[in-house]
């Protein structure tokens, strides 16, 4: 029905945390989420996670965060922040 559709959209517009069990997620990561919406009896509405994607950083901040978090061998945050300063907006 319509009101499902407009809290789907309202939902997609705040910031939420979801518990799951996700492989090689990153802190502060954005993720593209699918799933469904449910309610449990003692923490109330859950979001349960049936496929996600990650999205990669568009921010400069975001963009040293994820290269200086291990996710590339050697590199660390102050290498990460060499290379955005070098490269600046030639990095995606």
């Amino acid at each position: 029905d319509g009101e499902g559709s407009i809290k789907n959209y309202f939902r997609s517009l705040i910031q939420l945390t979801v518990s799951t069990n996700l492989a090689n997620i990153i802190t502060g990561e954005k993720l593209e989420l699918e799933g469904t919406w449910g309610r449990h009896a003692t923490y109330g509405e859950q979001f349960r996670v049936e496929y996600y994607e990650a999205l990669l950083p568009e921010e400069e901040e975001s963009i040293i965060n994820y290269l200086g978090s291990g996710i590339v061998e050697g590199v660390r945050l102050a290498t990460a922040k060499k290379l955005v300063a070098h490269f600046n907006c030639f990095l995606w």
